[in-house]
């Protein structure tokens, strides 16, 4: 009995889980299977899928009103949560992760190091910095990105120095000064210092700049013969001083394109600054100059560009946006978390990519991060800019600032799978690209709206329906002086009089007649094929020519949640005109009133993973030049304004709210459930369904007021954290607590870590960034340790987890620590009014 696959007959057969201590099957597939080897692979898959418990969900059968339990894949979960399900669908949520995931490069595949699996997320692909590397091994590649994350802490910036009379002087790798740097004003005195700065690094690569023939001293100069630096010891020879400064420019930061300038006819502003960041420990002077790879030498592993850490994809149209940039880069790369190692599925070569699960905030033109991130010498170099306004003046200037802030995107969504091989990993991906763009209708033929249900006193229950289509024509004035315009058209036959003609004339009056000869199409208007207006057109011509020529279209493009809302009633109202539904109190009002009541809001436009145009223009359309012959004609307005249709917003629409309806949970999945992947627990007996449903329905009634509770709880975490974070700005553990707080299953050893370094946090003289206070501290732990406890006694329903850690709390008491504050201030009452499973007392006897 134990056997996974169970022969039925010839040419089919199934799969099982057989379960010893209760002599029943627990699980068996949905579907047959042809050979027994075919069913024995989806097994080894539906045991995969019995490792994240979010796959399991439950579902009523409207026909027989019992409650079944089902598996399917959940392929992605978005990373954020939302506060109602409407922001869950909304432009930030299900329809920011279908832009995002259509664009190209939105899926990354990389492997998870928290459990060595491999795995998804899906974020846009331009990051803002770009590791310009492919390796042909994950060991090279695993190599390089620790090679990178140790030489991380390297600030360009903390090589130069401003005294108090405004000279700058420029240090050497090993922070001993080289060179004196002279900032020429121009004519008019009206110059940027960064701009400025940058002349003077381009000027070290150029031999004639050191030569001086009718002077012996040593110092470099510009183009115009100009003095820009001089060295600091009197006795360094030339050819030594030019090594030196060689050795530190080749790891300035900022690039500029020669010769650009504003482009006076379409009014766009140059865009000519790019980022290049190279660190020492990670690239050598030498390979800039040889155009090739750092340790050569060591594995071989050489191409063009290995020489470079990272570089922007978005360009700069200012020095100092280009310096505002390199200040969050820093932040970036700084922290380990945001390092993926992902991977090609088609050519199988390795990368590492920058993704932060929270985006990072740029603070683009404040003066303070300019200070904060690249010392007392940005602020010196941009303290002008800033003043005057220069970093964000025209539209077309500011446009192009927050398309380079935008770069740095955050994870979007995650796949919360553990697959055991990349090759599953890219088969993931494609099954998602699948279901994202699933392109399909739904018809409904308005005849089959006409109300139907006959009481046994004659009457027609259906007619009480107040979103009961009415004509929408001009009625007839009681005194007789308005005829109205009831008889439009008359049928006037032509050739030999009938004698059967009835002496009333046969009328026909548009917008009379809601039932007969018109049918409503539904269609998903966020499939990537269905995305443009020009491909919406050519499918409503197809299906305008396709349909009986006697026949109205009406045909709607609805948004995610709008188009779910409608399958929700368009199934229901199936089953009711099949005399299947098992609820007898159903009528169709409520899909009446969302067919004929609510008006659909368009699409909005993706504005997701928008590319840095970087002084390219951008390609014309093929349709840009062409006119249409009816450019504000659009049949389903017209018909909708003829039938008086879509004038509200149906009045208390909340798909939500509808009652029986199983949501388990509050933000929409991304999953499928094909026929080969789903498996249901099988009805033994009635008393068993019984239980079953009994079971189920308990938690899908309080899932909404659970969902807020909890979510306004971790909120108040966050809000406690933020405060301290901001307070001690670059201080490495509040940054940490305020990530574990985004974690949705966080892991019991990142909890035990964290907890062990906000209580050794201590001052980084180096960095200028102050440590963590006694109170502070105490804040911190309370906070992630309320936020461990809920998402354990959430997710486990068990206290084993939070007794593990025994031995950390006895810690905690030892330094300082009061426990009993921690666990009365954690306000355990009102998560065992959402968990009533949780045992407190030995969470309490645990933590005190």
């Amino acid at each position: 009995k134990s056997y996974p696959v169970l022969y039925i007959s010839k040419g089919r057969y199934r799969f099982s889980l057989f379960n010893k201590n209760t002599e029943t099957y627990d699980w068996r597939s949905t579907a047959w299977f042809d050979t027994p080897q075919k069913a024995m692979q989806q097994f080894q898959f539906f045991i995969a899928l019995l490792n994240y418990s979010g796959n399991i969900y439950i579902e009523k059968n409207e026909t027989d009103c019992r409650y079944r339990i089902y598996i399917r894949e959940v392929l992605a979960l978005s990373k954020l949560s939302f506060a109602t399900p409407a922001q869950a669908w909304g432009i930030n949520g299900v329809e920011k992760f279908i832009c995002v995931a259509q664009t190209e490069n939105g899926f990354h595949n990389y492997l998870n190091r928290k459990n060595c699996n491999h795995s998804f997320y899906v974020a846009c692909a331009n990051t803002g910095l770009v590791h310009p590397c492919k390796y042909e091994t994950p060991a090279r590649r695993d190599k390089a990105l620790n090679k990178l994350y140790q030489s991380a802490s390297f600030n360009f910036f903390d090589l130069l120095q401003v005294d108090s009379k405004n000279n700058l002087s420029l240090l050497g790798l090993d922070k001993k000064t080289i060179a004196n740097l002279f900032i020429q004003p121009s004519d008019n005195y009206q110059f940027d210092k960064c701009e400025k700065l940058t002349e003077i690094f381009e000027a070290m690569y150029i031999d004639k700049n050191y030569d001086h023939p009718e002077n012996t001293e040593v110092y470099l100069s510009n183009d115009k013969g100009e003095r820009i630096a001089a060295p600091t010891s009197s006795e360094i020879t030339k050819q030594d001083w030019k090594g030196l400064l060689r050795a530190v420019a080749c790891y300035f930061p900022l690039i500029r394109k020669a010769n650009e300038t504003s482009d006076s006819i379409s009014g766009r502003l140059s865009c000519n600054f790019y980022l290049q960041i190279k660190l020492p420990g990670f690239n050598s002077c030498k390979d800039d100059l040889a155009n090739d790879c750092p340790d050569r030498s060591s594995d071989g592993d050489c191409k063009p560009g290995c020489h470079i850490a990272w570089k922007s994809d978005c360009c700069f149209s200012s020095c100092c946006k280009a310096l505002v940039f390199y200040a969050n880069s820093l932040k970036l790369i700084n922290d380990f978390s945001n390092y993926k190692q992902v991977y090609e599925c088609d050519c199988g070569l390795y990368g590492i990519e920058l993704h932060t699960d929270e985006l990072i905030k740029s603070g683009g033109n404040s003066q303070d991060n300019i200070a904060n991130e690249t010392s007392a010498i940005g602020r010196w170099l941009c303290d002008s800019s800033l003043n005057t306004g220069t970093i964000v003046d025209n539209k077309n200037e500011s446009n192009n600032f927050q398309v380079a802030n935008n770069c740095t995107n955050e994870i979007v969504a995650f796949n919360p799978q553990r697959y055991h091989s990349a090759a599953i990993a890219c088969d993931a991906v494609e099954r998602a690209k699948k279901l994202i763009n699933s392109e399909g209708l739904h018809l409904v033929e308005h005849i089959l709206l006409h109300p139907r249900c006959q009481s046994a006193d004659n009457v027609y229950d259906d007619c009480n329906c107040s979103y009961l289509p009415k004509p929408c024509i001009d009625t007839p004035d009681p005194n007789g002086e308005n005829k109205g315009n009831i008889c439009h058209f008359a049928w006037k036959p032509g050739g030999d009089i009938d004698p059967c003609a009835p002496d009333k004339p046969i009328c026909f009056t548009p917008g009379c007649d809601p039932w007969s000869f018109i049918a409503t199409i539904a269609l998903p208007a966020w499939p990537q094929r269905f995305k443009s207006k020009e491909n919406r057109e050519v499918i409503e011509k197809l299906l305008q020519k396709e349909a009986p020529a006697h026949v109205l279209l009406r045909i709607l493009w609805l948004q995610p949640r709008d188009f779910c809302c409608f399958e929700y009633y368009f199934k229901n109202w199936n089953y009711w005109l099949a005399k299947k539904m098992c609820d007898p109190q159903y009528n169709n009002c409520d899909f009446l009133g969302l067919l004929f009541h609510k008006r659909f809001a368009p699409l909005a436009d993706c504005n997701e993973c928008e590319p840095c145009t970087c002084n390219e223009d951008l390609p014309v359309s093929c349709f840009d030049d062409e006119k249409e012959d009816c450019p504000n004609f659009d049949l389903t307005t017209q018909l909708n304004d003829l039938y008086c249709w879509n004038k509200n917003d149906y009045d208390n629409y909340n798909c939500e709210n509808v009652d029986e309806r199983a949501v388990p949970t509050p933000v929409p999945v991304l999953s499928a459930t094909a026929s080969n992947e789903a498996a249901i627990q099988p009805r033994s007996n009635g008393a068993k369904a019984s239980a079953i449903k009994a079971t189920v329905t308990l938690p899908v009634t309080d899932a909404r007021e659970k969902y807020l509770i909890l979510q306004a709880r971790s909120s108040q975490y966050k809000e406690n954290v933020q405060k301290i974070a901001d307070a001690k700005p670059g201080n490495k553990s509040a940054e940490n607590a305020l990530r574990f707080l985004s974690d949705t299953n966080p892991d019991p050893a990142r909890y035990e870590d964290l907890v062990n370094k906000i209580l050794k946090n201590k001052v980084d003289k180096a960095q200028k960034i102050k440590a963590l206070t006694l109170k502070e501290k105490n804040v911190l732990i309370e906070n992630i340790s309320w936020q461990y406890f809920d998402r354990i006694c959430v997710n486990e329903q068990s206290a084993d987890k939070i007794k593990m850690h025994a031995a950390l709390f006895n810690h905690l008491r030892k330094n300082k620590i009061d426990m009993q504050l921690l666990y009365d201030a954690w306000n355990s009452k009102e998560l065992k009014s959402v968990e009533p499973e949780i045992n407190l007392n030995e969470i309490k006897k645990a933590v005190i």
